[in-house]
């Protein structure tokens, strides 16, 4: 596993009752290690490449979309996680949109933590 992405699922204190979206799952570290929790996880990505890896992981969902318009109705998830992917969403509307929408399908009293590098996070409530 990834030290890192340990500590992301650490933080998030992910157990098995929840159901977790990984924005920007890239390989799959913060999949695989909230599944090996024992929770209900959806890996969110845009490009393909990346989806393979997690699609290996075989109890994840994986989906392909854009950051920037997630595809789950509101409320939706218990956790949203993502590993530093804000470098790769450009510009600050962008971004901004990027926090409205995990915002959005955050159930109330869920938890979102935004990974700007991996040794630093963020993440409210």
């Amino acid at each position: 596993m990834v030290p890192e992405a340990r500590d992301v699922v650490d933080i998030a204190q992910v157990s098995k009752s929840q159901l977790v979206l990984d924005v920007g799952s890239g390989f799959g570290g913060i999949t695989a290690e909230a599944l090996e929790r024992g929770t209900e996880v959806v890996s969110l990505d845009f490009p393909m490449k990346y989806l393979a890896y997690v699609a290996r992981l075989k109890r994840t969902s994986p989906v392909i979309a854009d950051v920037t318009f997630i595809p789950f109705k509101d409320s939706a998830f218990d956790r949203v996680m993502s590993k530093p992917i804000w470098y790769s969403v450009p510009g600050h509307d962008d971004r901004t949109r990027f926090v409205l929408e995990t915002n959005r399908v955050l159930k109330n009293g869920g938890l979102v933590i935004l990974s700007a590098v991996w040794n630093r996070l963020c993440y409210y409530t």
